[in-house]
């Protein structure tokens, strides 16, 4: 049972920690995005072409990690709901170690998609830039034309 309630303590970190740290790489991201693309704009000046990036289709990663946020916080104030309600209108006898294993699984589920989110913002942000790029060399090619 020591090895469930130190797994629950590890959960627990991983989810205090990846919180802030979401928040962060969501902030760095949106700024460097910002920056590439006035940068973009910058050289197309430069070049004398008239460049405005294409919006991104689909959701930025701020969108896509706040999207999550709000599941997440969705699914606890259910499963918080939910406890009550079993509480008030019928009464469980957990065990001490089903309450412990049950809280293991959920945190663990919280801690593993905020460090996904978290992870995959990288390739999202690579792909944000890529998209901007080759939109540039595309205003770029038809000027030469």
């Amino acid at each position: 049972m020591q090895g469930i309630l130190d797994l629950a303590r590890v959960f627990a970190y991983l989810f205090l920690t990846g919180l802030p740290v979401s928040v962060g790489v969501a902030v760095v991201y949106g700024f460097a995005l910002d920056r590439q693309r006035k940068k973009a704009v910058r050289r197309a000046k430069e070049a004398g072409v008239d460049f405005t990036p294409k919006p991104v289709p689909g959701p930025s990663v701020p969108e896509i990690e706040g999207a999550i946020y709000c599941v997440g916080i969705i699914v606890v104030g259910a499963i918080i709901v939910v406890a009550a309600v079993l509480g008030v209108s019928l009464p469980l006898d957990l065990s001490e170690d089903m309450e412990n294993i049950i809280g293991t699984v959920v945190s663990g589920f919280l801690a593993v998609l905020l460090w996904a989110v978290v992870i995959w913002s990288p390739y999202f942000y690579k792909a944000d830039r890529r998209r901007l790029e080759q939109d540039l060399e595309e205003a770029m090619s038809r000027k030469a034309l």
